[in-house]
């Protein structure tokens, strides 16, 4: 498993950042900027293989560890309440199961659904990735929505429609499975 989980992640990374990028096009020609590129890369993948080697050993506990979830607001500065970096994010509590072509309509239906969850986290606590997911929920969640609980369920059943929404289209797959750990 280690192997794969490596091997996923050398092709991830790639040998030559700067001049796959068109904005870095005009630093092409300049000394030394292979040599960083290539630094920065390495590093990279040790530090993403350390990562992943302790996520092995120590898998992560609570109820949303390995959901996940997309960044509805960032609060860098904190707030009075809380004075530390965190964010507002909407994510799966509950994925969708794999359906299969003998299922009928009801059972394709409900497999087919997602449960969501709307939290205020620490940077600390989450693992950002270079994935996107363009659904927009800025204007259906908000720190408002959080203070009373009739509040949250709406909000929450809105982001369960928009996430089922864009499950049944097909797009953003990744998203949509579970992190194996």
């Amino acid at each position: 498993m280690l192997q794969v989980l490596v091997s996923i992640q050398a092709l991830v990374l790639n040998a030559e950042p700067f001049f796959n990028e068109p904005a870095y096009a005009k630093i092409k020609g300049t000394p030394g900027v292979e040599k960083r590129s290539l630094v920065y890369n390495q590093g990279a993948f040790v530090l993403s293989c350390r990562t992943m080697l302790s996520l092995i050993r120590h898998p992560p506990k609570g109820r949303f560890a390995g959901r996940k979830a997309v960044i509805v607001r960032a609060f860098d500065d904190g707030t009075r309440e809380r004075p530390y970096g965190h964010c507002l994010v909407a994510g799966i509590a509950k994925y969708p199961k794999k359906v299969i072509r003998k299922d009928s309509a009801k059972k394709t239906a409900k497999k087919s659904r997602v449960k969501a969850f709307l939290k205020l986290v620490n940077y600390s606590h989450i693992m950002p990735t270079r994935y996107t997911l363009d659904v927009d929920l800025k204007d259906v969640v908000s720190l408002d929505a959080l203070q009373s609980r009739d509040k949250k369920v709406t909000a929450c059943k809105e982001t369960k429609a928009r996430l089922e929404e864009r499950f049944k289209t097909g797009k953003n797959r990744w998203f949509f499975t579970k992190l194996r750990f």
